[in-house]
């Protein structure tokens, strides 16, 4: 479960209930803090955003990730994964041209994205799922990243400067920031 479906801002405000929220709320800060075993607490977030500050201030989780879009190489490991999960031989399909086409797809993207084409194939009598029938799958799907546009942008904003990026940057992805601030100009 993302954390921010228990603990966003209007949840723990005592709002809606009879306080309960708030004091859960504050024993989880208190523990977060004052805690002396060694446990290592982790926390998802689809929208660190609406989180309270309190709970996201530097000494409350030991570290703070922002986990960007996969690159293009991890979308090629994304779709060997999920292959391998439906019983399929990645090596039989052309990973390079799939994470081209699911370029802000995330690794559930991708899932669901199989799982169409395996239905499809299915449903039309075809022998098994190629690289075409998942281009073609993926060009009728539209991902939350194109959906939310502004919603993600936004998010990614904020995170620059509070929280640590999870990504390694390599050449590529400089050279790829490069051209995306070129193409801003043209």
């Amino acid at each position: 479960m993302e954390i921010e479906k228990a603990l966003n801002k209007d949840a723990v405000s005592g709002k809606g209930d009879t306080g309960t929220s708030s004091r859960s709320f504050g024993t989880l800060l208190s523990w977060m803090n004052d805690r002396t075993s060694p446990v290592f607490v982790i926390g998802t977030s689809n929208n660190f955003t609406i989180l309270p500050p309190e709970l996201i201030r530097k000494g409350r989780f030991d570290e703070l990730f922002w986990i960007s879009l996969p690159s293009a190489v991890e979308l090629e490991e994304i779709f060997s994964v999920v292959l391998k999960k439906y019983k399929r031989i990645p090596a039989s399909f052309d990973l390079k041209k799939l994470a081209k086409a699911t370029k802000g797809w995330t690794g559930a993207e991708v899932d669901l994205l199989v799982q169409a084409a395996l239905f499809n194939c299915f449903a039309k009598g075809e022998p098994d799922i190629t690289t075409a029938r998942l281009l073609d799958e993926a060009a009728e799907m539209t991902p939350q990243s194109e959906t939310n546009k502004v919603q993600y942008e936004e998010m990614a904003n904020t995170a620059r400067g509070k929280l640590r990026m999870a990504a390694v940057e390599t050449a590529t992805s400089k050279a790829d920031k490069a051209f995306r601030s070129i193409e801003v100009y043209n």
